[in-house]
């Protein structure tokens, strides 16, 4: 994480700003986001798809 935040720091040169980041994503590797809602599919009535499953689906975009 040490390496992280000091690429990141190259970025976000406020420094409350760049502990929250680093804070949110130490958070989101330890697992701590496990709580799953409905709440893209009530919005958009569709699943939530993975970027794999979009480009398939949606190939002929990047193709033309």
């Amino acid at each position: 994480m040490a390496a992280y935040k000091e690429t990141l720091s190259q970025f976000l040169t406020n420094q409350w700003h760049l502990d929250a980041v680093i804070d949110l994503f130490k958070g989101i590797a330890e697992g701590g986001i496990e709580e799953k809602t409905d709440t893209f599919n009530a919005l958009m009535g569709d699943s939530p798809k993975s970027l794999a499953q979009f480009v398939t689906e949606n190939s002929f975009i990047f193709k033309a």
